[in-house]
């Protein structure tokens, strides 16, 4: 496989989608929802936690899940994996991360990174997740964690709904002129509010994107993931250091993780492949060393994320 660009960052999960913001004007329950939707930031006046969990899916794959618990940036914690049985490609956490190769059967191993995230609208629709490695200058990649998703449901729409599901839920329904339909709920009656949000594309050449659970604030849980030391990790895998990567990025790594085990589940998703570089590969030795290893992974991860969505 020849190698990935030489760069200390690939965003993982990018989708910027063209759309003006044109605030109408609201009223009467469109208003009271939208200012219950949340917009926060670890940036600045960050809140005391961020839970936030979903998918990414294309045309034709089970798609890619993520989850995000941030209470500080010593604690962060990031899981990006394969949806279709939850098997994690990425672990961080403790400012240490794994990146899973299964053509390789082994695991790639980085130090001092912190995980990022975005989704908010401004002139664009901007979702992007992923791991910033050291020593990377300001401004060349993001930073933090950064939600706003009350800029996404205030922008321009030619029709907005809202309804309640329950006594306690709220729900709006977004659409705008180019055909996006963007759904949120809110449900209240817990100490502190749970989110959902779905965006769906009309055109299939563009993903559709979803926070299944999305919770700010609340009491801090304790950190949940324990990355294992270099000497554990050596009784299980072969240890590749990824500072020793010799061109293989982090975000490279792990993309080709995830694309090589959505292939490996979906045949019809190979023929894809090409356009990122990923040729002549052995199905049979990625399948071998998916059995044997998957299940390690799973294990440091220790709740995977299975997500089941039905394909368009």
């Amino acid at each position: 496989m020849p190698n990935p660009p030489t760069t200390s960052y690939v965003p993982f999960l990018l989708f910027t989608a063209m759309s003006r913001i044109m605030m109408q004007e609201p009223g009467g329950d469109v208003d009271r929802f939208l200012k219950l939707l949340p917009t926060t930031s670890t940036l600045n006046d960050p809140p005391r936690q961020i839970v936030a969990e979903g998918y990414v899916k294309w045309e034709g794959s089970p798609g890619v899940s993520f989850r995000l618990r941030w209470r500080d940036d010593e604690s962060a914690e990031f899981v990006l994996g394969d949806a279709t049985d939850g098997t994690p490609v990425l672990i961080c956490a403790e400012r240490q991360a794994l990146v899973y190769d299964p053509e390789r059967g082994s695991v790639w191993h980085y130090s001092g990174v912190e995980p990022y995230f975005r989704f908010l609208l401004r002139d664009t629709l901007q979702f992007a997740c992923g791991i910033r490695t050291p020593n990377l200058p300001e401004g060349d990649v993001p930073r933090g964690i950064v939600i706003d998703i009350r800029s996404i449901f205030a922008s321009k729409s030619v029709a907005r709904e809202v309804t309640k599901p329950s006594p306690t839920s709220h729900r709006m329904v977004h659409r705008t002129e180019r055909g996006n339909t963007s759904v949120a709920t809110i449900e209240a009656s817990l100490q502190v509010p749970v989110f959902t949000v779905e965006l769906v594309p009309p055109d299939e050449e563009m993903p559709e994107i979803a926070l299944t659970y999305l919770r700010i604030d609340g009491d801090a849980e304790a950190p949940r993931l324990r990355v294992p030391t270099r000497a554990e990790l050596a009784e299980e895998f072969d240890v590749r250091d990824g500072a020793d990567a010799r061109g293989r990025a982090l975000g490279a790594n792990a993309m080709n993780a995830i694309l090589l085990r959505i292939a490996a589940h979906s045949p019809k998703f190979r023929e894809k492949l090409a356009q990122f570089r990923l040729l002549n590969v052995d199905w049979e030795a990625v399948r071998r060393n998916d059995e044997r290893l998957a299940p390690r992974m799973k294990k440091i991860c220790q709740s995977p994320i299975i997500i089941k969505v039905e394909t368009r």
